[in-house]
């Protein structure tokens, strides 16, 4: 995920680089490039990517911010339609002219919530664009090649991945099938940033998890299937699924 950040106030701009990047963290969704900028400019100059990854938080401070927000979002809208927008301001006042201009924000929130409170907003909205990602995008796959065999598995299907007790291999446990390749555990985790590292064995796809036994330390799949979960791990997890329920419950209202 590529954020790029518009805050007039350069003393807060530090607290916007600890909070987003304890935010992701929080819900599991790896930050790839993070830009604060105090002006328009400077942080359309920052961005060259496209697509529904590319988050804009912007913040408003009064009128004169207000102006500014409808320019760059013009500028924004011209440039990728799919860009996520996201506002945040110290009043409601210009709340009802923000969404009747229709321009695709995704949430508007304001800046003296309780710090809870704003952490969970922000998480949420955050792993819903990430969750779109993923949907959006069916060719994110993980992609396995050696000497005897080349495996392409749509991340989406993917239930856990495993290290298997035959040394070199991993298993791969999906909603179709379960494949053992060699492989090393960890190359498939940096390259596929959507599994969570449950336990130093597992690697487990959280969209797919439909229950968590906390006093078995287990996570629960469809068809039966399930994995350990390390202890020290049980709560990031259990985190990053209920973001994702709220996420998807935003969702459901919206229908």
């Amino acid at each position: 995920m590529n954020i790029f950040v518009y805050e007039e106030l350069c003393r807060d701009h530090f607290w916007w680089e600890d909070l987003l990047q304890h935010v992701l963290v929080t819900i599991g969704v790896e930050l790839e490039q993070l830009e604060i900028r105090t002006t328009s400019a400077g942080l359309l100059d920052a961005w060259s990517r496209r697509g529904r990854h590319q988050v804009f938080i912007l913040v408003l401070h009064g009128e004169s911010s207000c102006r500014t927000f409808f320019d760059l979002v013009i500028q924004i809208r011209k440039r990728d339609a799919l860009a996520s927008i996201i506002i945040v301001a110290d009043s409601l006042l210009f709340m009802e002219e923000v969404f009747r201009s229709q321009v695709g924000v995704l949430d508007y929130i304001l800046r003296d919530l309780p710090p809870i409170r704003f952490h969970q907003r922000l998480a949420t909205v955050l792993l819903q664009i990430h969750s779109y990602f993923i949907q959006d995008t069916p060719k994110e796959l993980i992609l396995i090649r050696n000497s005897q065999v080349q495996i392409q598995i749509p991340v989406r299907k993917v239930f856990y991945i495993e290290r298997s007790f035959r040394a070199h291999y991993i298993s791969i446990v999906t909603s179709d099938e379960e494949v053992s390749v060699i492989a090393n555990l960890q190359d498939v985790k940096a390259t596929s940033p959507f599994l969570f590292s449950c336990h130093r064995s597992f690697l487990v796809n959280p969209f797919n998890i439909r229950r968590v036994d906390r006093q078995l330390r287990l996570a629960l799949f469809p068809k039966g299937y399930s994995c350990p979960i390390s202890r020290n791990r049980m709560m990031e997890l259990l985190n990053l699924i209920h973001f994702q329920c709220q996420a998807c419950s935003r969702d459901d209202k919206r229908t």
